[in-house]
């Protein structure tokens, strides 16, 4: 039920205070594809970024970095100049509406987080932490393998990329 004239879907992290909605030239690299993925180079192996990476079946996919081995964070292309996994997924795609009407059906793929949380604890009437906590987590990207061909269009991190995240610290 999507109306003819609506050509695709921009979704952006609204913690990506840079984020250029409808980049022309990354709109007009949907022409060609179903999914466009913006990416930044990575900083560091140990940055908390997923990355582009191709599944054994030639499949696009994004690797949460949650997800990353540290020995594959970290490898070094075979001609050694830079990582392996060198560009970061910073959390814009353009979906073009046929790829939406297909994706509408796909299996949804869950990943588990262990987090430390902070809660109320009834028993001692304060607030604790308890650490390893398990969230299932479910990432927008996890369609890319479905579609037939992905984009990537690779921007400038000063000019596309200020995440906040956390209270604190690189990504304050």
């Amino acid at each position: 039920l999507t109306p003819p004239s609506l050509h695709g879907l921009h979704v952006f992290g609204v913690d990506n205070l840079l984020t250029t909605p409808c980049d022309p030239a990354f709109v007009r690299l949907s022409s060609s594809a179903d999914v466009v993925n913006k990416c930044v180079l990575r900083s560091r192996p140990s940055e908390k970024i997923g990355v582009m990476a191709l599944l054994p079946s030639g499949s696009a996919t994004v690797v949460e970095y949650s997800d990353l081995p540290p020995s594959s964070a970290g490898a070094a292309k075979a001609e050694g100049d830079g990582l392996m996994y060198d560009l970061g997924n910073i959390c814009s795609h353009l979906f073009t509406t046929p790829f939406l009407d297909r994706a509408r059906s796909l299996p949804t793929r869950y990943h588990v987080a262990r987090k430390t949380v902070k809660h109320w604890c009834p028993a001692s009437a304060a607030v604790v932490t308890t650490e390893g906590c398990v969230k299932l987590e479910s990432f927008i990207f996890d369609c890319f393998e479905y579609a037939d061909r992905v984009a990537v269009r690779v921007v400038d991190r000063e000019g596309e990329f200020s995440p906040i995240k956390n209270r604190e610290g690189t990504d304050s």
